[in-house]
C-alpha cells in the first residue's frame, strides 16, 4: 500500500504530493489527517492540514501497519488552559486524561481534570469521571482495571472496566517501610505490577484478583539495595535490582538487569541476572516483548535494548538533530520508540517527536553479557 502526503491551507487551495524527508525538515506545519475514501481504493492518504495558526492536535490510535482506527481532535487557542495527555493503550484499551477545563489562561490554573477512554474499533469515546477538587487524578489501567491515582496523598485505587470502585491499590501509610506509590502502574490482564519507594528505598510489588497486594521483590529495612522499573509482556518479568548503597546516597553504585518467568507470587519467583544496567534512573520503566527488554540508556538520547536469552544488548545512540526518547512497545521483529527531531525553523531549533521502527535482525550481533 503506497502513501501520499499533501498540505493543505486554510484558503482551500493544496501542494503535494511531498516527501517523508520535506515534513521531517519542517516544510509542513499542521497535523494529520486520515483520508478513509481513499484507504478503500488501496491508497493510504493522508493530509496536513495548516490553518496558517496550527490551531489543533490530532490524537490518533492505530495500527502499525494498518488503518487508522480512532483519531481525537483537540483544538488549541492561545491562552485557552486545557491539554490533552495520552495516558495509556493496553489490550486494546486507550486513556486520554483532560487537564483544564478552558476557563482559566493556563492549564495548571484550573481544578479541573477528567479521563477519556474507550476500546480500539470503539466509534466514539466514553467520558469518565471529571474531578474538580485541589486534588490531582491520574489514570492508567487496561480492559481489566482502572487505576486512580491522587495526588498529592498518592493513593491508588482500582476501578471495575465500569468505572465501580473496587478497592485501595495502595496506601503509604499500610507499608511496614512507610514507601508510597512510585511511577505508572504496569497492569497485564487482570494483574498489576508497581514499583513502590523513595530515593533511599525502593522495591516492587504485584496485585492479582485472587490474592490481592503483595510484595514481589522486597527488602523490607535495607537501604543498600532496592529494585524498581518493573516491565512484563505477560511471559517475562525485567527489572533493575541495585545494590551497594552508602547511607545517605541516593543511586545505587552497582545496577543489575533481572529476568524471570512471569508470576505475581515473590515464592515462584526465579531471577536471573542478563547483564549490568547502564542506567541509574530508578523511573525506568522496562518496555518487553518477544523475549527483549528496552529501556533507556546511561547517555540521555539513547536506549538499550537487552535479549533475556542470553542478556546480550544492544543500544541506541542519539546523532546530531536525532536523540532517542523512550521505547513505546517490542514485537519480534522490531522495537518502537520515541525519537525527537531538531525543527530547524524554531527559534531555538526545537524538537519535535516522531515514532521509529527499529528493525532487531539489522542490530548486528550485540554486545555480550557482563
Amino acid at each position: 500500500m503506497s502513501q501520499r502526503w499533501y498540505l493543505l491551507h486554510s484558503d482551500g487551495t493544496s501542494e503535494g504530493p511531498i516527501s517523508t524527508a520535506e515534513i521531517l525538515q519542517g516544510i509542513t506545519s499542521g497535523t494529520i489527517r486520515h483520508d478513509t475514501e481513499a484507504c478503500k481504493t488501496g491508497e493510504d492518504q493522508w493530509e496536513l492540514v495548516d490553518d496558517g495558526v496550527a490551531p489543533y492536535e490530532d490524537y490518533l490510535v492505530g495500527e502499525a501497519d494498518g488503518p487508522i482506527r480512532f483519531t481525537m481532535r483537540h483544538v488549541v487557542k492561545k491562552d485557552h488552559g486545557c491539554i490533552l495527555a495520552a495516558n495509556e493503550l493496553r489490550d486494546g484499551r486507550f486513556m486520554y486524561q483532560a487537564l483544564g477545563d478552558g476557563e482559566t489562561k493556563n492549564f495548571y490554573d484550573s481544578l479541573a481534570d477528567g479521563l477519556i477512554y474507550g476500546d480500539v474499533g470503539q466509534p466514539s469515546p466514553s467520558l469518565g469521571p471529571r474531578n474538580d477538587t485541589d486534588e490531582n487524578w491520574s489514570w492508567n489501567g487496561n480492559a481489566h482495571w482502572f487505576v486512580k491515582g491522587t495526588y498529592p496523598t498518592l493513593l491508588r485505587e482500582i476501578y471495575t472496566p465500569d468505572l465501580i470502585y473496587q478497592q485501595p491499590l495502595w496506601i503509604s501509610g499500610d507499608d511496614p517501610d512507610g514507601l508510597p506509590f512510585s511511577g505508572a502502574p504496569v497492569t497485564q490482564g487482570t494483574d498489576i505490577f508497581f514499583n513502590v519507594g523513595t530515593l533511599s528505598m525502593i522495591g516492587i510489588m504485584a496485585f492479582d484478583a485472587e490474592k490481592g497486594v503483595r510484595p514481589l521483590v522486597r527488602y523490607y529495612g535495607d537501604t543498600t539495595q532496592g529494585a524498581s522499573n518493573i516491565g512484563t509482556d505477560g511471559k517475562h518479568l525485567v527489572w533493575t535490582h541495585g545494590t551497594g548503597k552508602a547511607a545517605g546516597e541516593q543511586l545505587y553504585p552497582t545496577r543489575s538487569i533481572m529476568a524471570a518467568d512471569y508470576t505475581t507470587d515473590a515464592a515462584s519467583l526465579s531471577p536471573v541476572r542478563l547483564r549490568s544496567d547502564p542506567s541509574a534512573d530508578i523511573g525506568n520503566e522496562f518496555v518487553v516483548g518477544c523475549g527483549y527488554a528496552s529501556h533507556a540508556a546511561a547517555a540521555s538520547g539513547d536506549i538499550l535494548i537487552v535479549r533475556i536469552s542470553d542478556g546480550v544488548s544492544w543500544t541506541l545512540q542519539q546523532v546530531p538533530g536525532w536523540r532517542w526518547s523512550h521505547p513505546l512497545g517490542i514485537t519480534c521483529e522490531e522495537v518502537f520508540a520515541i525519537a525527537l527531531i531538531d525543527n530547524p525553523l524554531t527559534s531555538n531549533t526545537e524538537q519535535d517527536p516522531t515514532i521509529a521502527r527499529v528493525r532487531i535482525d539489522l542490530l548486528g550481533p550485540g554486545t555480550p553479557a557482563d
